[in-house]
């Protein structure tokens, strides 16, 4: 096995929802996102609960790509890196859900610009994940995430406009999940997304 091979075997996988969509109102408007995560540090233990031995990288980047305007621009970019803790299971158990995991970190979000069209903010968050029924089948996942903007200039309003909270809800089998990415016609796998103040 190569040396790059052996570095991300068992270390990159998904990590937020990724998708393309198309759609037309005036401009002909689509929006696109992909998303891995990175964990730094692969446990000779799987089950460790470590800090350590689950710390992640992640990245993420959604992007509005304008295809009716004539040199097809990009309307808007989002760089989102983080690094943060995660566990899948916590170990914690309750008749109310099958499984519960964590994540825990700092994030920051830019449009990649300088000077007055710099758009950057930082945050700490937690999100909690519960799934509900036969993991290996079509579950329920439920998975708030809870933020806290950290102290940067500029932006001293983004909560009025970006809420506290986002809150995602995931319903499908795991092969179907992985097919969704693949495929957008697959049927037993949707997916929502909400933010709130």
């Amino acid at each position: 096995m190569s040396t790059v091979a052996t570095m991300l075997s068992g270390r990159l996988s998904t990590f937020e929802p990724m998708y393309f969509a198309d759609g037309k109102n005036g401009d002909n408007l689509a929006k696109f996102q992909f998303s891995f995560k990175y964990r730094l540090h692969l446990p000779d233990d799987p089950r460790s609960r470590g800090f350590f031995d689950n710390l992640y990288f992640g990245y993420t980047q959604a992007a509005i790509w304008n295809l009716s305007a004539k040199s097809v621009p990009f309307r808007d970019i989002s760089f989102q890196p983080q690094l943060f803790y995660y566990v899948e299971d916590t170990g914690v158990r309750s008749p109310l859900f099958t499984r519960m995991g964590v994540a825990a970190g700092i994030g920051h979000e830019s449009n990649g610009k300088s000077g007055d069209e710099s758009r950057a903010i930082n945050i700490a968050f937690v999100r909690p994940t519960w799934e509900f029924g036969d993991l290996t089948g079509n579950h329920l996942t439920l998975s708030p995430k809870f933020y806290y903007y950290l102290p940067r200039a500029g932006n001293h309003d983004i909560a009025d406009y970006r809420g506290y909270v986002d809150f995602l809800v995931k319903y499908g089998s795991p092969t179907a999940s992985n097919s969704r990415r693949r495929c957008a016609k697959a049927r037993s796998t949707g997916m929502a997304a909400w933010t709130r103040n």
